[in-house]
């Protein structure tokens, strides 16, 4: 993948040209990094145009980048909880929530949460390591956390990515997800990393 400094520059002049697959349903970041001048980007560090669409945004400054919801400003050290307040989680998130979204997939639809995601250091356990259950399907590789006594989903690492943990903004203290309104959803039943299987 070019640095960003070249991507920012190739993005400015609209000449960035790389495939991506037809039809692949992408996040609003994509269409916001396209409307900025940049193009489609497939790399071999990256399994989907997501994580490049993510990229290019946030070079040009387009990516979406929520510091308050209703009337919670999200801090640069921000904590989530579980319902039941034994799993405690602090969250880097200098950029406030990035690009919430929801997902279809056969998990996603049964837990109904909203999702952001943060780099894998950016999640410390303050407390409850110990209350937290690790749930796997299909391919094994994506690692969903959930507590053990009230059986909230707090975090998970990614599938498509697995440098970064996707987190429940749910769990975001003082953060009603329904403040957010609509956001998109990414297509999980037509996973881009396997088309055949969702996880």
């Amino acid at each position: 993948m070019p640095p960003l400094s070249h991507i920012l520059s190739s993005c400015q002049d609209g000449s960035v040209e790389l495939n991506v697959r037809p039809k692949l349903p992408v996040p609003a970041s994509f269409y916001r990094a396209m409307a900025a001048g940049c193009r489609p980007l497939q790399s071999d560090n990256f399994s989907s145009p997501y994580f490049l669409a993510y990229d290019l945004s946030q070079a040009t400054g387009k990516i979406e980048m929520i510091k308050k919801v209703g009337s919670t400003e999200i801090q640069l050290k921000h904590r989530a909880s579980c319902h039941c307040g034994a799993v405690v989680l602090e969250l880097d998130l200098p950029d406030g929530i990035v690009d919430p979204r929801r997902c279809d997939c056969s998990m996603c639809r049964r837990r109904g949460t909203i999702v952001a995601s943060v780099p894998l250091a950016g999640i410390s356990i303050v407390q409850g390591k110990e209350a937290l259950r690790l749930y796997q399907f299909n391919t094994h590789t994506a690692k969903h956390y959930f507590c053990a006594h009230c059986g909230i989903y707090t975090h998970h690492q990614r599938r498509s990515n697995p440098a970064q943990y996707g987190y429940n903004v749910g769990c975001l203290e003082g953060v009603n997800p329904f403040d957010l309104g609509a956001v998109p959803t990414y297509d999980g039943v037509n996973h881009p990393a396997d088309r055949n299987h969702d996880d």
